[in-house]
Parts: C-alpha cells; sequence; structure tokens
C-alpha cells in the first residue's frame, strides 16, 4: 500500500487529517471510558480512569518531551537514527518506572492487570510518536494524523465489539493493546521510511540530547503530576465510582486543549523557523494569535458547560448522580483554560530554548499542588479534587507570564531574549 509514491501534501489534507487525529485522540478517552461505564459499570470504568492516569505519569518518561525538540530541530542537530534510538532507552526506562510504581502503590487484582495494560500501551504510543515526529518535521501531518486516525478508530471499535460480545473488559483491552502494536509496524514505520530509516549509530550523541530534552522531560513529568494527582488522592480517600465521575468531568476540559494543540502543531515549525532568522514580530503575532483562540474558545466552553453540561454528561454516560457536580464541572473548565495556556506556553519556551524556565514554573506549581491535593480530596471529596487542579493551573499559568514578560523586558533592552 504504502510502496507507491506518496501524494504531495496540501494545506487542506494536513489541516484536516491533524484535525481528525486530534479529535479522535481526544475522543477516544471519552468514548472507552462511555462503553466501559454502560456495560461493564462505573467501579469498572473508575478502575479503567486510575490506570489511565498511571499511564499518563509513565508516559512523559517514555516520551521524554522529545517530540517538540525534534520537530523544531530544523537545523538538524541530530539525525532521525538517534531520535530513534534514545527512543527506545526512554521506553526501557518507562518500563522500569512502571514496575517501581506498581510496587509502591501496591496494586493488586483488577487494578493491577489494567494499570499494566495502559502502561503498555503508552509504550507502544511512544515508540509510534518518533515516527510521527519524523513526518512533521517533514511538514507531513497528514500521513501521520491519517494513519493515526484509523489506528485509533479501527481500535476503538474493534474493542467496542470485543467488550459486547465477551463483557470481559481485560480481554478488551489486551487485544486493544495488541492490535496498536501491530498496527505501527505494519502502517506508520513503512510510511515514514519513505523519508529517512533508522540505522545503527553510536551512543555519543545521548549526553548532549538528553541534556537539552531534561528540562522538558521533567516539565511534562511534573504538569502529568498536577493533572493526575487529584485521581490518585480520589483513589486513596474515596471509591471507583467517584473516580468515574472526577474523570467524566474532568473530560470537558480536554476541549480547550485538544483545539489549542491542533491549532499550534500547524505553526510550531514555521514559529521556529520565524524565531531562528529573528522574525520577533511574526513570532510574537503567532504567539499572541494562539492566546486569542484559546480566549474564545475558553470562553466558549464555559458558557455551554453551564447550560448544558451536567445534563448532557448524565444522559450520555447514564449516571444521573451527576447532576450533584455543576459547580464542579465549572471549575474542572477553568483549569481546563488554564491548562490550555500553560500548554501553549510550553511550546512558545520550547521554541526560544528556555526549557529551564519551564522546570522552575512546573515545580512550584507541583510542590502547591502536593501540599493541598491530599488534605483537599480527603475533606471535600471531588470539589476539593477539581479546585486542586484549576489552582494549580492558575498557579502554573501566573509564573510563567511572569517569565515571559520578564523576557520581552529583557528583549527590549537588547538582551538576547
Amino acid at each position: 500500500m504504502y510502496r507507491k509514491a506518496l501524494k504531495p501534501a496540501t494545506k487542506s489534507g494536513i489541516f484536516f487529517w491533524n484535525m481528525a487525529g486530534s479529535v479522535c485522540n481526544a475522543a477516544n478517552t471519552v468514548l472507552m471510558t462511555l462503553i466501559i461505564t454502560r456495560i461493564c459499570g462505573a467501579e469498572t470504568a473508575g478502575i479503567y480512569s486510575l490506570a489511565l492516569a498511571v499511564g499518563q505519569i509513565v508516559s512523559p518518561v517514555a516520551y521524554f518531551e522529545v517530540r517538540n525538540f525534534q520537530v523544531s530541530d530544523i537545523r538538524h542537530e541530530f539525525s532521525f537514527s538517534e531520535y530513534h534510538l534514545f527512543r527506545l532507552i526512554t521506553i526501557i526506562a518507562a518500563s522500569v518506572f512502571t514496575v517501581i510504581w506498581i510496587l509502591l502503590n501496591g496494586y493488586s487484582g483488577e487494578k493491577l492487570s489494567a494499570v499494566i495494560l495502559c502502561c503498555i500501551f503508552q509504550l507502544i504510543e511512544a515508540y509510534e510518536n518518533v515516527f510521527q515526529g519524523l513526518l512533521q518535521l517533514h511538514n507531513r501531518l497528514d500521513l501521520s494524523g491519517k494513519s493515526f486516525t484509523l489506528r485509533v478508530v479501527f481500535d476503538t471499535v474493534l474493542f467496542w465489539g470485543l467488550l459486547v460480545l465477551t463483557q470481559n473488559f481485560f480481554l478488551s483491552l489486551l487485544v486493544y493493546t495488541i492490535f496498536a502494536g501491530i498496527w505501527i509496524f505494519v502502517i506508520t514505520v513503512p510510511i515514514s521510511n519513505h523519508f529517512e530509516k533508522a540505522h545503527r549509530t553510536s551512543l555519543s550523541f545521548i549526553p548532549q540530547l538528553a541534556a537539552a530534552c531534561l528540562p522538558l522531560f521533567l516539565t511534562t513529568f511534573l504538569m502529568s503530576y498536577i493533572i493526575s494527582a487529584p485521581k490518585y488522592a480520589i483513589d486513596e480517600f474515596l471509591s471507583p465510582n467517584m473516580q468515574t465521575y472526577f474523570s467524566i468531568l474532568f473530560m470537558p476540559a480536554s476541549i480547550v486543549n485538544l483545539f489549542t494543540f491542533v491549532i499550534y502543531r500547524l505553526y510550531i515549525t514555521k514559529m521556529a523557523e520565524d524565531w531562528v532568522n529573528g522574525n520577533r514580530k511574526d513570532f510574537m503575532r503567532q504567539v499572541l494569535l494562539l492566546l486569542l483562540w484559546i480566549a474564545l474558545i475558553g470562553a466558549a466552553a464555559l458558557l455551554v458547560g453551564w447550560w448544558i453540561g451536567i445534563p448532557f454528561l448524565s444522559w450520555f454516560y447514564g449516571l444521573p448522580q451527576l447532576s450533584a457536580y455543576r459547580s464542579e464541572l465549572m471549575i474542572v473548565l477553568l483549569g481546563g483554560i488554564f491548562a490550555a495556556t500553560a500548554g501553549w506556553f510550553n511550546v512558545v519556551f520550547t521554541i526560544i530554548r528556555h526549557q529551564k524556565t519551564l522546570l522552575i514554573v512546573n515545580a512550584v506549581s507541583a510542590v502547591c499542588c502536593f501540599l493541598i491535593v491530599r488534605p483537599m480530596v480527603q475533606n471535600f471529596a471531588l470539589m476539593g479534587a477539581s479546585l486542586c487542579y484549576m489552582v494549580s493551573m492558575a498557579i502554573l499559568t501566573l509564573v510563567q507570564i511572569v517569565f515571559i514578560l520578564y523576557f520581552l523586558k529583557q528583549s527590549k533592552k537588547g538582551t538576547e531574549f
């Protein structure tokens, strides 16, 4: 199928498949939770939500936040073979981290099975990601988006069908994970081979690439902790059913992040070129444009969330109990707006190579989250979890703004930005 010459990319194709991939990625979690809740019940869905949260803390170790560095590497500081080898190393490290996390938390039974499978799935996606980065660097987001979209669609339908037929959540999740791995080697890798293949390479580059991405990795790891910390506290103090309720309330907040992600992925390589070439005005214009988009999308999400958010979620998931959590939904949505803004600033800091600043910012927010999350969830249940998420993201965004204003001031003085 992919041995034939590839058709040239078009702007409409790039936009469509990039959008489709991002939508499917966000919708996948929603649909998986819906399917599990409807067929297996809220308790099993809560176990799945916890497993996803563990996968979210394992994921940064596997990715090591190389993707943004890779796709903005227009000077070719590192070859694809080096990025590929480095990804294999980080996947091994993530596997070890998974084992340590499981042992420290003492998971067993259904939780253990779900956590292992979700973490393996994250490792598979991390391997796929390095090939998607290669395609993006060659301005072929249409190819990476198409491959990713079709995999997610087919895999989700397969999971759904198996769960309906067998009523066995763990068997369905196992097949879901295996299918993802097969797809990558049969479809994604052959597509990327049209541009460059991974070859044997020395290990001499590892310290340099690791040092370049270490601040980004630590930043993302801390961000993942901030996002998932309320779920870990819910697992400690509340029931699996409450885990499901919080995960459902959390999903609308991803809408703002989804659309922001779709838009900034289209601009990141161009912005890197503007920065390297000294086009500061164009660079800042695109930064401000994305902030405007976040504000507009966030305002729309808050209005829709207040108006029909809870009635729709209660109907969609078949959980009338959600009607008691309207205030929590609005707080989480506000936190999602802060998170989208912080995510965009992460990209900006990466392009201008101020990754160490991101580490400081996220460390401040993570410390605040660590100090408040357990007492807030223990005393205020889901309201405490929602407030913890929102406050942590607000602190993160505000500290980022302070640093950006500082850098702008230095730039006006003629100092290196």
